[in-house]
């Protein structure tokens, strides 16, 4: 688990499924895509990792 504090823009850079687990064990399995992209401005703790058997590659720029 981490904590994003700050808003941030995640890029998707190549086509995976990630796994995002929140602390309280909901979790969400998008299919994404390259050039996908989700901004998000609240404060989020969550794991995430790669359930395709692809590597998964994102670009993620927290504003500080």
């Amino acid at each position: 688990m981490h904590i994003h504090v700050r808003p941030y823009l995640i890029v998707s850079a190549t086509a995976f499924k990630p796994k995002m687990t929140a602390p309280d064990g909901q979790s969400l399995t998008p299919d994404l895509k390259p050039g996908d992209f989700h901004w998000v401005d609240t404060k989020v703790t969550h794991a995430l990792g790669n359930v395709d058997s692809a590597e998964g590659q994102i670009l993620e720029m927290e504003l500080k």
